[in-house]
């Protein structure tokens, strides 16, 4: 089917990238295809599943448009919905979560003429202890020229996010570097916020699902993928225009990240040096010193 240009620049191509995420998927397409915005096609990218997750798609028929492809990666199929994307927006979303209806609609309208990034605050259900019900209860979430907020830390969520297509692939899309996942997002939207300020809708639009053993599972992979962002980062051209000091506060951010990651999953040692690292690269800082402190008791 063919599109005429006032269609293209409405339609908002929405992403799915799934490896064996059959248990989820119906509930998650189906929340695509709800979308009060009436301009949506939907992609789904079958990464190699061994489950459902086919079948699953093609129950939608010919609803949806569905990928198959060997299993490369999220940061390869995402790349590869979008390069069939036929919509002058891009919005991704994972097959475990799910949209509120008014979700495109909520964030078309903040569009505007100018934006070409906007994200959402989200929900969080499933296994979230120790989280907010609601991410922006603990977690501002920031906007406009945000590059050094944005390097500071990932606070935006993937399946949040709606960008010009036009901006994503003047990016490159998503890197497939091996040393990124799972944080090949957090590199995306670094690279977008040193060339376009952000938009953020402050109510929640995402229903983000988090799973028991997801994060200690990818723990310290997450760990080592934080560093690897933040150097990646630094190497671009608005981060040279930083002032040392705030790269520092950056860097110790990101340590102390760490260092509260690895301690909600036991790492007691490793949390104590992430946190002496974090405090030597910013020593002004009252958190973590409070948290050497609980690791150290085994707090």
């Amino acid at each position: 089917m063919s599109l005429d240009h006032t269609a293209t620049m409405s339609l908002v191509s929405v992403i799915i990238p799934a490896h064996n995420a059959g248990s989820f998927l119906y509930e998650t397409i189906s929340s695509a295809l709800a979308q009060t915005w009436p301009h949506v096609e939907v992609i789904v990218v079958n990464d190699g599943s061994t489950d459902a997750t086919a079948a699953v798609a093609a129950s939608f028929g010919d609803r949806i448009r569905v990928i198959n492809q060997p299993q490369s990666g999220v940061a390869v199929a995402r790349n590869r919905g979008a390069a069939v994307a036929r919509g002058a927006w891009l919005a991704f979303l994972d097959a475990d979560d799910l949209w509120l209806p008014h979700k495109l609609a909520t964030q078309m309208a903040a569009a505007g003429d100018s934006a070409h990034f906007i994200y959402s605050d989200r929900f969080n259900i499933g296994h979230f202890a120790g989280l907010p019900r609601v991410q922006g209860d603990e977690q501002y979430l920031y906007e406009g020229d945000i590059f050094a907020e944005v390097l500071a830390g990932n606070v935006i969520t993937t399946s949040s996010v709606l960008i010009r297509r036009a901006a994503f692939e003047a990016l490159g899309g998503f890197s497939d570097d091996p040393a990124l996942p799972p944080a090949e997002d957090w590199d995306l939207w670094i690279r977008v916020a040193e060339r376009y300020p952000l938009r953020v809708c402050r109510e929640p639009l995402v229903k983000y699902r988090l799973h028991p053993s997801s994060a200690s599972h990818n723990a310290q992979r997450m760990n080592r993928a934080r560093v690897a962002v933040v150097e990646r980062g630094m190497r671009l051209p608005a981060a040279a225009a930083l002032s040392p000091r705030t790269r520092r506060r950056i860097w110790s951010l990101t340590l102390a990240t760490n260092g509260w990651d690895a301690g909600r999953h036991g790492k007691r040692t490793q949390a104590i040096d992430c946190y002496l690292r974090a405090i030597a690269r910013w020593p002004f800082a009252m958190s973590p010193y409070r948290e050497l402190v609980k690791a150290c008791v085994g707090r």
